[in-house]
């Protein structure tokens, strides 16, 4: 199991919430592609990279209730009632992705 350090904890904290937002990234951190944004599941993810480590974190939208998404919400009674929600396609696709754009870089999954 990794040990994160209190700063990487602070930035993967940052880089989930950056993506549901437009703050500013943590140093070093840069956002590779586009977001990824499904309007008929409610997911979001975005992938970052840091520019010195070259480290990849992929990094999952949180329950978005500012923009009334009744579908994240939606998805969220599918994990409380131990069934797959719909964004797991969304998740598991996104996830292909990186690791075919990013084969050889450690991976963080926030």
């Amino acid at each position: 199991m990794t040990k994160f350090s209190k700063s990487d904890i602070a930035d993967y904290q940052m880089l989930a919430k950056c993506v549901n937002t437009f703050e500013d990234l943590p140093e070093d951190w840069i956002q590779v592609g586009k977001t990824y944004n499904n309007e008929q599941t409610g997911f979001r993810g975005k992938i970052y990279k840091n520019i010195t480590s070259n480290e990849i974190v992929l990094s999952f939208g949180a329950t978005n209730i500012h923009e009334n998404n009744l579908l994240d919400i939606k998805n969220d009674v599918f994990m409380a009632v131990d069934k797959l929600p719909p964004q797991i396609i969304n998740a598991i696709s996104l996830y292909k992705e990186c690791k075919k754009m990013f084969p050889n870089n450690t991976l963080t999954i926030t």
